[in-house]
C-alpha cells in the first residue's frame, strides 16, 4: 500500500467508515484525487446503498484538499451571533411579565433586620 492509498484508508477511518476500505481498494478507489471527484455513480459502483453513508461520503469527499476542515469545529460562544428576539403577541407579553407586588415598598426609616421603625 503506497502513501496515497494509506491516505484513503485514513480518510475513511476518520469518517468512521473503516469497514469500507477493502471495498474502495478492490474497486480501484485508492487515490484521494479520485475520491475528491466521487459522485452518485461511483457510490453505485461501490455498492453503497445506505443514504446516510452516501451523503456523508459525498459531503466529505468534496472537502478533500480544500481549506474547509472535514470536521467543523464550533466557534467560541463569544463569536456566536445573539439569538434573535421573537416578537410576541401583546397578550403573551403581559402573561410573561411578573405580576406587580401588592405590597408597598417599606419606609426608608424601617430597620431591615428587625422591621421596627427607627426614631
Amino acid at each position: 500500500m503506497d502513501s496515497k492509498s494509506g491516505d484513503v484508508a485514513t480518510w475513511l477511518i476518520s469518517l468512521n467508515l473503516g469497514d469500507l476500505v477493502p471495498r474502495f481498494y478492490s474497486q480501484g478507489y485508492d487515490d484521494l484525487d479520485v475520491i475528491r471527484a466521487l459522485d452518485e455513480k461511483d457510490l453505485d459502483a461501490l455498492g453503497i446503498d445506505k443514504p446516510g453513508i452516501r451523503k456523508k461520503l459525498l459531503l466529505y469527499a468534496g472537502r478533500i484538499g480544500s481549506k474547509i476542515p472535514t470536521t467543523k469545529p464550533l466557534p467560541p460562544p463569544s463569536l456566536l451571533p445573539p439569538e434573535p428576539k421573537i416578537p410576541q403577541h401583546p397578550q403573551q407579553q403581559q402573561q410573561l411579565t411578573p405580576p406587580q407586588s401588592s405590597k408597598k415598598s417599606r419606609s426608608p426609616y424601617r430597620c431591615s433586620k428587625c422591621c421596627m421603625f427607627k426614631v
